[in-house]
């Protein structure tokens, strides 16, 4: 429990209420095991660190609104981002389609103008003969 509580100190003190309210408390369970279990492997061989639960902070009522605030605009600014991201693809499909469709029309118009130069051709193979 010393290791545990030194751990959550180190980094909390090396990090912003930011950072440890919002964005790096997702990861702050998987970075202490790996860091107690290094400190058992050199200090206590033998025992194994299964799992470790930090329960989020309690913070003042204005500041969590603060954070609470903060967290919708990121989401907001989310998916935002992903709409963006959808947008560009439908718009870069709509380009490609266009570009399809004109290679398309070329090719039918080089077809048609071989056919008539071959009809030519021909009319003027005739005249000769």
């Amino acid at each position: 429990m010393l290791f545990f509580s030194h751990e959550v100190n180190q980094f909390c003190s090396k990090s912003t209420l930011q950072q440890v309210f919002i964005d790096d408390f997702d990861t702050l369970d998987e970075q202490l095991v790996k860091k107690l279990q290094s400190d058992c492997n050199e200090w206590a061989p033998g025992i194994e660190i299964i799992a470790i639960r930090v329960t989020k902070p309690r913070i003042p009522g204005h500041l969590m609104a603060n954070y609470e605030q903060i967290e919708a605009q990121s989401t907001q600014l989310q998916i935002a981002t992903q709409q963006q991201k959808v947008k560009e693809l439908e718009a870069e499909t709509r380009k490609i389609a266009k570009r399809i469709g004109a290679q398309s029309a070329a090719e039918i118009k080089q077809i048609e103008m071989n056919r008539l130069v071959a009809a030519k051709e021909s009319e003027k193979k005739i005249e000769d003969i």
